[in-house]
């Protein structure tokens, strides 16, 4: 770390403002790209990038001098984008849910938005390569351990997961926007 940046975190320690926008101009750039590595769309980038900042000015006081400044800064980036990613995740799951509770009462509506739903699921699941696909489908409908679907699919499990998540990232932010619409 320079001593320029030690000198910038301490004035900000003192309440120095010009020192912490010298900080965000200088680093505002390299977090709004990871947050959009993580986010895969600008607008929800914007927000956490803004929230990235927003924590690292609470925590600088807990700032280690020993790692250095850019290090510090994207493990906040990296924790921010995951903790937002799992907390979209848990509504969209609590939304689904809402909406199996609602359909359970054999009204017409509710069967329409449910069958309409799950098709809508297993269109977008389609989507996927192949494998991602297969994974997806036999995680989600049939409610398969990853140890039973790498042996079938002859792949390995730690691949299952990752071809599960990948695809389960892209299909809550379809669910989500679907569930939106009027």
């Amino acid at each position: 770390m320079s001593d320029n940046e030690k000198k910038m975190i301490k004035k900000i320690l003192l309440g120095d403002e010009k020192s912490f926008e010298q900080l965000f101009d200088m680093y505002h750039n390299k977090v709004y790209r990871i947050c959009l590595g993580f986010m895969k769309n600008q607008e929800d980038a914007k927000d956490v990038a803004q929230e990235v900042f927003i924590k690292i000015y609470r925590k600088l006081d807990g700032f280690n001098f020993e790692c250095s400044l850019a290090t510090w800064i994207y493990t906040i980036c990296a924790s921010t984008c995951l903790d937002t990613i799992r907390k979209n995740q848990k509504i969209v799951s609590e939304e689904l849910n809402e909406a199996a509770l609602d359909c359970q009462s054999p009204t017409p509506e509710g069967i329409l938005l449910l069958e309409e739903l799950e098709a809508f699921i297993s269109g977008e699941i389609n989507k996927n390569t192949d494998k991602t696909a297969k994974v997806m489908t036999r995680r989600i409908f049939a409610q398969e351990p990853f140890n039973k679907i790498s042996e079938e699919e002859k792949i390995p499990a730690s691949s299952a997961r990752t071809y599960f998540t990948r695809g389960r990232r892209k299909l809550v932010k379809s669910v989500r926007d679907f569930l939106a619409k009027p």
